[in-house]
């Protein structure tokens, strides 16, 4: 009678899964990966180390390392930048139900962005426009205060956080911010400006870049500063080009989605 074959030790010393089954490498090296995020060895905001270098750290191929990457980056846990690395954004997988998506293609849009979030006020004050603000517009200095109002914005759904906003407005339209605490934070300024002051937005700009999550934000965010955040600066103006109101706005980058969508008809 043969000798029987002895089944060869687990690779790497994984755990196995069943009588003849192993954890994949890269998925351990995934586990691995989340644990040092979790503990706070690769910090939210942080750049990861190069692939190489995890490679030689953990002695596994640059493939493993890619593919163990790839599960972090479709758990909302890293994100990718070409030229610049992969950077930690959250401490643990983001759930779908978390992200709010928003579109930016029409008015609809604008307000059915407000029907689903809520704002609260932090602080109200009366200053100038900062000038690195200004640039950022691609105005002139009005020479005139504005009331700023430093709000959180929520999803109204699950009270999940997703991000903050300076809200602008002119003097004359300071009562927005009683409006919107009685109407529990789910107010369309948009609308207000309409109905409340007869001043119809007729021209919508706004400007959509990838950024980090400032110094600035409040303290609700506090653990989120150098995250990978997305920035919308957007203004709204009047039938004479007068600006009434802008808001900068931040958004966690892994709770929040923009959405752009064209039709074209043949005429």
């Amino acid at each position: 009678m043969s000798a029987s074959r002895q089944r060869p030790p687990c690779d790497e010393g994984r755990p196995p899964t069943g009588p003849h089954k192993t954890v994949p490498r890269y998925l351990k090296l995934r586990m691995e990966l989340e644990e040092n995020i979790r503990s706070g060895k690769y910090a939210v905001g942080e750049l990861m180390p190069k692939e190489e270098l995890l490679a030689i750290q953990f002695q596994v191929s640059r493939h493993t390392v890619r593919e163990a990457m790839r599960g972090l980056v479709d758990a909302g846990m890293v994100e990718r930048f070409p030229r610049r690395g992969s950077f930690v954004k959250a401490t643990k997988p983001v759930a779908e139900d978390q992200k709010f998506v928003a579109g930016v293609a029409n008015a609809h849009d604008v307000l059915q962005y407000t029907a689903l979030t809520r704002l609260t006020i932090l602080l109200r004050s009366r200053m100038a426009i900062p000038p690195k603000l200004l640039k950022d517009l691609g105005i002139e200095d009005p020479k005139c205060d504005w009331i700023r109002f430093v709000c959180c914005r929520w999803q109204a759904d699950n009270n999940s956080l997703i991000g903050f906003l300076n809200l602008y407005v002119l003097p004359e339209h300071e009562s927005i911010g009683e409006a919107v605490e009685h109407g529990d934070g789910r107010v369309s300024i948009f609308g207000l400006l309409d109905s409340e002051f007869h001043a119809p937005v007729r021209r919508v700009w706004q400007k959509i870049e990838a950024t980090l999550m400032p110094e600035e934000a409040p303290f609700a965010l506090r653990n989120n500063h150098g995250a990978p955040a997305l920035r919308l600066l957007r203004a709204y103006y009047d039938e004479h080009g007068r600006m009434l109101t802008f808001s900068d706005n931040y958004f966690l980058s892994d709770r929040f989605q923009l959405i752009s969508q064209w039709e074209h008809t043949d005429h």
